[in-house]
């Protein structure tokens, strides 16, 4: 969401609680905004429900973790694949053979093999071990992370926890601005993403990059950074 459309937005909830107060519904509206924001799942002006964390006006950092950094990344989309002497009973390709005697002969849960990562999946049934394949981005994870604006708002966040902050603000900051530059790639960003909707919500923190057209592309980067949990509120009080 823009930085316009979110002041578009707060405008268009202010005037929507202008023309509640002015109708006479100042006692109803105030007992409504003063409910505990957990219990709140649709904005009391317009009735529209508050999908993300980009909806609220203001926003409570209730907690930040940081994830485990992996070791490798790969991209959003993977191919599957399975052992040379399984590919023709499961009608999947089968893995190049100097990355299947790897896996063979060793324990390894990953395996780099010319640009591609390959991992190790659940066994299908008593006989086959399934494999994903994607790009390996794991340089470009790598030196994304290592950005200023990325690591600078990772920080933020993290100050942030017990604090409430207007949510234009809190997209302001560096990282979630989509235009950070990593070999040749230009969107390189954070984002936050909303999975759970019932009392204090849970959301997750990405890097992200590699979208064509408003859409992620086969190569596009998905890799989780942290964790955190916030209350969506309509009222700085």
């Amino acid at each position: 969401m823009s930085e316009e459309l979110r002041r578009n937005s707060e405008n268009d909830y202010t005037n929507g609680k202008q023309k509640c107060l002015n109708s006479g519904n100042d006692l109803q509206m105030k007992k409504i905004m003063t409910k505990e924001s957990k219990k709140l799942v649709k904005c009391p002006c317009c009735l529209r429900a508050f999908q993300s964390i980009e909806d609220y006006p203001i926003v409570e950092i209730v907690s930040f973790s940081r994830t485990e950094v992996p070791k490798y990344v790969g991209a959003t989309h993977c191919d599957r694949y399975v052992d040379r002497r399984e590919a023709k009973a499961f009608g999947d390709d089968p893995l190049p053979r100097d990355v299947e005697v790897l896996f063979r002969k060793t324990k390894r849960k990953w395996v780099v093999n010319q640009g591609k990562l390959y991992s190790r999946l659940t066994r299908m049934g008593k006989t086959a071990q399934a494999y994903e394949g994607s790009e390996d981005l794991t340089g470009i994870f790598k030196e994304s992370l290592a950005l200023p604006e990325i690591q600078s708002t990772l920080s933020a966040l993290e100050g942030l926890v017990g604090k409430k902050i207007p949510t234009g603000k809190l997209f302001s900051l560096p990282g979630f601005q989509g235009k950070l530059k990593v070999q040749d790639w230009n969107d390189i960003c954070l984002e936050i993403n909303d999975r759970e909707f019932r009392g204090a919500r849970n959301a997750d923190v990405y890097l992200a990059g590699g979208g064509v057209g408003g859409y992620m592309s086969s190569a596009a980067l998905w890799q989780e950074l942290a964790k955190i949990k916030y209350i969506g509120r309509i009222m700085s009080g």
